[in-house]
């Protein structure tokens, strides 16, 4: 046990002595911070040129053969044409900014005609959305009833209170999704990132030849269970430093109005994170095991690596009928999933964040996991045995399941 520690210790304190493993912390919020602020200019300076644009417009000439458009909206800088070419014409030589063109058959054919020189994408939109919204404002002037303008314009929300199996309410919208949709960022983060470590640590020391000089000092239990515990510890920094940054920059946002969001927090199934958190961590130690057990049967890390990805496709399979998933929490391709190792731990974070479990079911889930990561930790040191001192050739697969049936 207590060479267990030391390894562990070391691993811990090696990975987050990296300068890489900083850059690989704090890149992703910089980015997220650089991606944000160069939106956020983007949106500004569009505004802005848009401003602009519109300021320069002087002259929009609406030709309206269909009838559609309400005397009282031809003002300065809107005017009636008469003649299609004519004001075509008028386009090419600049005496007009745009032509919007109502032909008879308007309505039946469903479609009209904008003409106007190039002046951006965005300009062009804008003179679309300038002749829709004539149209509606027409229409509204044709209807007397206060009560109907105001069905068709007001723009309505809804409250809506859903009962769960134990009568008490949920919460229904987005609030609903930022509990699962976190869970599953960070497991997929502490998974597919920081899971890495396992297998890049595995098979860097079989590639460099140190294995050797490791297994003469502690026993490969203590090694890799060391490697186990001292990379989690890593892995779970790294997700400790995204959620305080990612959580800090929210409230930073929100106290500063920077940031508008009509999302109650308060409900969202705050109380379904304790469980994700143990899911999250079951889930990282089996794909910790499991990269290990590859790490040990690969001949370098680079062949370690196009291993991994096999296991990698199995895990992110429910991605190709979430909706079904998310529409049916509780079916029989979710049952399903929900006990296959390699995506047990995610779909129990999903289904607990957007469904009601019953306590038993959550905590079977727990206890099967459980059993997975004992499994996977125990098969992992099998094939760390086998292809630990393997340094010219991957066992066969005759090798590798005579190892892993082979009891003790």
């Amino acid at each position: 046990m207590n060479r267990m520690l030391v390894v562990a210790k070391f691993e811990y304190l090696k990975t987050v002595k990296r300068k890489a493993f900083w850059f690989a912390t704090l890149f992703m919020p910089v980015m997220i911070v650089v991606i944000m602020a160069v939106s956020a200019f983007s949106s500004v300076e569009g505004s802005k040129r848009l401003e602009q644009v519109s300021e320069s417009i002087d002259h929009i000439t609406v030709i309206d053969e269909a009838g559609l458009i309400s005397e009282s909206l031809f003002s300065d800088p809107v005017f009636k044409g008469d003649s299609f070419e004519q004001a075509r014409q008028q386009v090419q030589s600049g005496e007009t900014d745009a032509v919007v063109f109502f032909p008879e058959d308007t309505l039946t054919s469903g479609s009209y005609q904008v003409v106007t020189k190039d002046v951006g994408l965005f300009q062009t939109f804008g003179y679309q959305g300038f002749a829709e919204a004539l149209i509606q404002q027409s229409a509204y002037e044709r209807i007397d009833d206060p009560t109907a303008i105001a069905m068709i314009t007001q723009p309505l929300s809804s409250q809506v209170t859903v009962f769960g199996e134990n009568g008490q309410t949920q919460p229904f919208g987005v609030e609903r999704f930022i509990v699962p949709g976190v869970s599953l960022l960070f497991f997929f983060l502490s998974v597919f990132i920081s899971g890495q470590y396992m297998l890049q640590s595995v098979a860097e020391e079989k590639e460099n030849r140190m294995i050797e000089n490791l297994l003469s000092m502690v026993s490969s239990r203590s090694l890799i269970f060391g490697k186990l515990l001292g990379l989690t510890g890593a892995a779970f920094t790294q997700l400790i430093v995204w959620a305080v940054l990612g959580g800090g920059a929210v409230i930073f946002g929100i106290a500063n109005e920077s940031i508008d969001v009509a999302i109650d927090f308060s409900q969202a199934p705050l109380e379904t994170i304790p469980v994700n958190i143990i899911f999250t961590l079951l889930g990282f130690l089996f794909f910790a095991s499991v990269m290990t057990g590859v790490g040990g049967i690969g001949t370098s890390y680079k062949d370690s690596q196009s291993l991994s990805s096999v296991f990698v496709i199995l895990s992110v399979l429910p991605f190709y009928f979430i909706t079904i998933l998310l529409s049916d929490p509780n079916g029989v391709i979710a049952q399903v999933v929900s006990y296959f190792p390699f995506t047990s731990a995610m779909i129990f974070i999903l289904r607990n964040s957007i469904t009601t479990l019953s306590p038993l079911e959550v905590g079977f889930g727990l206890l099967i996991n459980l059993v997975y990561v004992a499994l996977a930790g125990l098969l992992a040191l099998k094939l760390f045995n086998l292809g630990s001192l393997m340094y010219n050739r991957r066992p066969k697969m005759r090798e590798i399941m005579h190892v892993l049936l082979k009891r003790g």
